[in-house]
Formats: structure tokens, sequence, C-alpha cells
């Protein structure tokens, strides 16, 4: 970026209403600091808060595990990637993107389809399923995308670009809809 373009930027960001956006490593520490920011914004969608806070804090775990990109904050390694939130007209956007080993982008393109699928009887069912298998054998792979859709009612947006030979780049994209949310 040159000197003179961060006005422009500022201007975009505003202008795609995002109340917060982060890029770099993803320690436990900034990940309560950038909930709590997200879990405080003044709004009368109490509800469709506490839902994208939820998801933001699952998407935001999954780039701190899973990111192919890695870091070492205070001694601990750490995935890097992007979070953002905004918020449209009728809802809520909760954004992830991050670095994935190319060797596991098919699998985690497969997951998403079978959980977009889904509707929110075999969601539920699922998520049981394989919260059961993951107490028995600690593979929990899949069990905070299923979450995420149960908890926000829709589907998981997601693109998966390809970088290089051993990379590809993930985004998520997670809709809660204003006015739409039961209990």
């Amino acid at each position: 970026m040159k000197t003179g373009e961060m006005f422009d930027f500022y201007k975009k960001i505003d202008e795609l209403n995002i109340l917060l956006l982060f890029k770099g490593a993803l320690s436990q520490e900034t990940l309560i600091e950038m909930g709590e920011s997200i879990n405080n914004q003044g709004s009368e969608y109490k509800k469709e808060i506490r839902i994208s806070f939820a998801v933001f804090i699952e998407l935001a775990q999954n780039i701190m595990n899973y990111s192919a990109e890695r870091e070492l904050i205070n001694g601990k390694d750490v995935g890097v990637g992007i979070c953002v939130f905004r918020e449209a007209t009728d809802g809520y956007h909760v954004i992830s993107g991050n670095r994935i080993k190319k060797e596991i982008s098919k699998s985690i393109s497969d997951k998403l389809d079978i959980i977009n699928a889904a509707d929110a009887d075999l969601l539920k069912q699922m998520y049981k399923e394989q919260r059961k298998n993951t107490r028995q054998n600690t593979n929990s792979a899949g069990l905070g995308l299923m979450d995420i859709a149960r908890k926000s009612g829709s589907n998981i947006e997601y693109y998966i670009t390809d970088i290089d030979d051993a990379t590809s780049f993930l985004e998520m994209n997670i809709k809660i809809t204003k006015g739409n949310i039961d209990g």
C-alpha cells in the first residue's frame, strides 16, 4: 500500500460496514479480545450477535488450529489467517480465510458439501453422532463446521483457491439473518 492510500482503504471498510477486521496470527488472547468486541456490539439483534460471536469463535479456532501458515506467539505455534465481522442490511456476516494444505482441500470441500446439503434434523443427527465418535477417538473433523451450520441456520458459503503445489486458500462466509433466529 502506498502512502496516501490508507484513507481509500478506510473508506472501503466503512462502505462494506466492517465492524471488525483482523489479519495475522491468532492467539487465544487475540481471539478473546476480538470475540468481546463482537459480543459488545450495541444492537437490537442480541440473539444474532450472540450467534455471530459463537460462529466467529469457531472460525477463528479453525484458523488457530488448522491453518497451514504458522507463527510462534509467546512460545505457542498458532495459525495465521483473516477474520471479518460485518453488518449488512439483512444480517451479519462472519468471514474467515486461511491457507490450508492442498492435500486436505478436497476433504474439507466434501465435508462442507455434506453439511450444506443436510436439513436441520439430519444436521442435528450428524452432530450428535460426530460428538459421540469424537469422545471415542478424539477426531473432531467437521464438528465445528456442523456447529456453525446449526447455530447460524444457513449454509456455509466457501471457496477454495489454489495458491501453489502445496497450499490452497480457504474462504468461509456465514450469514446470520436478522430477525430470523428462534429462541
